[in-house]
């Protein structure tokens, strides 16, 4: 039922732009054939902060597929607020947030490490449409 899921979420249009290709589905199923289990992720508390809920859903879908726990958010703000009382181990978050700053996050996971010496890692992501390309070369 997870392949399923996964296999319609990764076949997905989400964009006219952009569209999630069938190699990371492949990729999934080979990091689950090549290491026996699915439970690589097991008991891995991972906060998700996207503002787009079609990259959210792919987070979410993913990680769960490996048994992690993933918390997941729409704002800096409200991840901002969890991290009060969740310490999670990694946290994946989305660069561009309309009218917010994830600098604010930055400076949060920065506080936590300098106040409790618990280094939080966090992987920052991005998605860029086609038509930015022409305009902005790499």
């Amino acid at each position: 039922m997870r392949e399923a899921k996964l296999q319609r979420i990764f076949a997905h249009e989400f964009d006219s732009h952009f569209v999630f290709s069938i190699l990371i589905s492949s990729f999934v199923m080979n990091l689950t054939n090549t290491s026996g289990s699915m439970h690589i992720l097991k008991g891995v508390q991972v906060l998700v902060v996207d503002n787009d809920n079609d990259s959210g859903e792919i987070y979410d879908t993913l990680l769960n597929h490996f048994d992690a726990i993933v918390t997941l958010y729409s704002s800096v703000k409200n991840a901002l607020e969890i991290l009060d009382w969740l310490t999670p181990n990694i946290i994946v978050c989305e660069i561009r947030f309309l009218g917010e700053s994830v600098y604010r996050l930055f400076e949060k996971l920065h506080a936590i490490e300098v106040g409790s010496g618990n280094h939080i890692p966090i992987i920052v992501t991005s998605t860029r449409h086609l038509a930015a390309e022409s305009k902005f070369p790499m």
